[in-house]
């Protein structure tokens, strides 16, 4: 999956955040801090699709900053910015980018999209905002079902585990906490997320959770869609445009 090579990518040493500019669909896909709003990534991904229209394939930059520095690198169809810190491992960027950058074109171009595109012209599909303990009651909604089935241990254990997989990507989950009763809280403190951000890295990590739960053969939910797991909240999560985002998650 392309999310698996801007991983890659980002966890090279020193390397802050990633982008990927599809020139020919105008679509982003990126790994960046929370704090980069929906508005500040369309701005960058304009911004480097002005600088690389007229380069030749396969030119490079490297830009300094008093706190960093980036890259930025065009290929035939795409365009990809690579921001870091001062103490980046250049070795170990250099190592990984050749394969890296082979993968992005190639996988992006394929018939079927495996991840989850940020178009530059979208408009985030929210009829109104959602408030925040509408998602952890909602989330609770489901990790209690799965309680019934596999226990509390099994559903902290996985709680905690899809969460940290996604958690480089959504550092503002880290305002969310799973106690010892496979139970989410949300900690006091402001979220540093836009709505759509929130609503996106919420809808991740349902699906994380719900497919480690399934992968036991206990569980007897597999086949229950995570829109009747969260039923009693259905009015609020449609409003907000959750179900739209989850949709996308789920069958990306």
């Amino acid at each position: 999956m392309l999310n698996d090579v801007l991983y890659q990518l980002k966890s090279v040493p020193g390397v802050s955040g990633v982008l990927v500019l599809d020139k020919t669909k105008n679509n982003t896909y990126q790994l960046l801090p929370a704090s980069f709003s929906q508005m500040a990534i369309k701005n960058l991904a304009m911004r480097l699709s002005e600088l690389t229209r007229d380069w030749s394939e396969s030119q490079k930059i490297e830009l300094k900053f008093d706190n960093g520095l980036a890259w930025v690198i065009n290929l035939e169809k795409v365009a990809v910015l690579i921001l870091a810190r001062r103490d980046l491992s250049l070795p170990d960027l250099n190592l990984v980018l050749k394969s890296a950058l082979l993968s992005i074109e190639k996988k992006l171009h394929k018939e079927t999209p495996d991840f989850v595109p940020s178009e530059l012209t979208r408009e985030a599909p929210f009829k109104k905002g959602i408030e925040n303990h509408i998602l952890v009651s909602a989330f609770n909604q489901v990790a209690s079902k799965y309680r019934e089935a596999l226990g509390s241990f099994a559903v902290t254990k996985n709680l905690r585990k899809s969460k940290d997989k996604i958690l480089p990507q959504y550092l503002f989950l880290n305002n969310f906490f799973v106690d010892n009763y496979g139970a989410v809280s949300l900690l006091a403190g402001h979220i540093t997320a836009t709505d759509y951000q929130l609503l996106e890295g919420m809808a991740y990590w349902l699906k994380g959770f719900k497919t480690l739960c399934d992968a036991s053969a206990e569980t007897v939910l597999r086949e229950t869609s995570l829109r009747e797991l969260t039923s009693p909240y259905k009015m609020d999560l449609e409003n907000s445009g959750f179900y739209n985002i989850l949709d996308q998650v789920v069958y990306s």
